[in-house]
């Protein structure tokens, strides 16, 4: 049995009037809840970052699916290691409103998010991401746009119906 969200719980602390459109890790970070067969690990967390990409693999292996045939994206939630960086992305600002579309990696105590204007926090210090580094630490924001290219591949469909989308203008 597996418990998910499809988006965090930010109550507008970074002014997103609603969910999935900025990419903070208060709209990142969902609940997962896994129950294992029979009482397999009950009592249990997991420190390494996850992802949702990893649920699949994860149920694939639990239920003796031959996991590598199946070419999955992501690891086993079993396998995850600590070290792992974590990416994010939200096409909705791009399909509904016209603005650019956000990508986001976290690699161990920094968040960069890929923005018109990027942002770098430093989150074992500034866990509410308040103070954007990204213009006082310039080599960890190079090294983290370079970190961050090979996970970028665009939306999945190029079909989009923009016959309900909506315009917003920004004041």
């Amino acid at each position: 049995v597996v418990f998910v969200d499809d988006h965090g719980g930010g109550c507008g602390e970074q002014g997103e009037g609603e969910p999935g459109i900025l990419l903070y890790r208060e709209e990142i970070q969902v609940p997962l809840i896994v129950k294992m067969p029979g009482s397999a690990m009950s009592g249990r967390s997991v420190d390494a970052p996850v992802q949702l990409i990893d649920l699949m693999p994860t149920i694939a292996a639990q239920t003796k699916t031959d996991v590598a045939s199946l070419k999955l994206p992501g690891q086993s939630l079993l396998s995850a290691s600590a070290n792992r960086r974590v990416y994010s992305e939200t096409y909705y600002p791009r399909f509904y409103f016209g603005w650019s579309e956000l990508h986001s990696l976290i690699d161990r105590d920094r968040h960069y998010i890929r923005a018109p204007s990027p942002e770098l926090y430093d989150i074992a210090h500034d866990a509410a991401e308040r103070r954007n580094l990204a213009n006082d630490d310039r080599r960890a924001l190079n090294e983290m746009r370079e970190g961050i290219a090979p996970y970028i591949q665009g939306p999945a469909t190029t079909n989009f119906d923009t016959k309900h989308a909506k315009k917003v203008e920004l004041l």
